[in-house]
Order: structure tokens, then C-alpha cells, then sequence
């Protein structure tokens, strides 16, 4: 009797013993998977922040592009404005020359 209970316990840590292998591998099974899908979590969100940078960097060019064409249409224009007054005071100073130079001419 004493030899069957002995036997039983035995049997019971040896089957304590496998449970815990087993939980200790299934435990190293689950980290592993939980390892992995972080990986591919970090990777995903990594791409994504990518695609949002070139995006963002992309209508940051375009943006500035426009800005830059508008600013130099109105710089144009600014600048044929000023060359259209700049004539008309030149076209003035010619004329008031040309009446002095007369002028002058005419009182001799």
C-alpha cells in the first residue's frame, strides 16, 4: 500500500513536472508571438508614418510652389508698373528738358 501511494506521487510531481515544461513552453511560444506582432505592429505604423511624411512633404512642395509662382507673378507685375511709371516720368523729364533747351534758344 505504502509502495502504490508512493508510486501515485511520484506519478503526480512527474506529471506536475511536464505541465510545468509545458506551461513554460507554451509561455515561451506566447511571448515569442507577442514579439512578433509588436514587430509587425512597429513596422506597420512605421510605414505609415512614412507615407504620411512624403505626403505631407509633398503638399508642402506643391504649397510652397504656388506661393512662389503667385509671389513672382505679383513681383512682375509690381515691376512693370514701376517701369511704366519710371517712363512716363522719363517721357515727362524729356519733355520739360526739350521746352528749357527751347526756351532758352528762343530768349537769345
Amino acid at each position: 500500500m505504502f509502495v502504490d501511494e508512493l508510486s501515485k506521487i511520484i506519478a503526480s510531481e512527474e506529471k506536475a513536472d511536464e505541465i510545468q515544461k509545458s506551461a513554460k513552453a507554451e509561455s515561451r511560444n506566447n511571448l515569442e508571438d507577442a514579439r512578433a506582432r509588436a514587430a509587425k505592429i512597429i513596422e506597420d505604423a512605421e510605414g505609415k508614418a512614412r507615407d504620411i511624411y512624403s505626403s505631407l512633404i509633398a503638399e508642402g512642395d506643391q504649397t510652397s510652389d504656388q506661393e512662389y509662382s503667385s509671389y513672382l507673378k505679383q513681383t512682375e507685375k509690381d515691376s512693370s508698373q514701376l517701369m511704366g511709371q519710371a517712363e512716363d516720368r522719363k517721357n515727362k523729364a524729356v519733355d520739360l528738358i526739350a521746352e528749357r533747351i527751347v526756351n532758352l534758344s528762343v530768349d537769345r
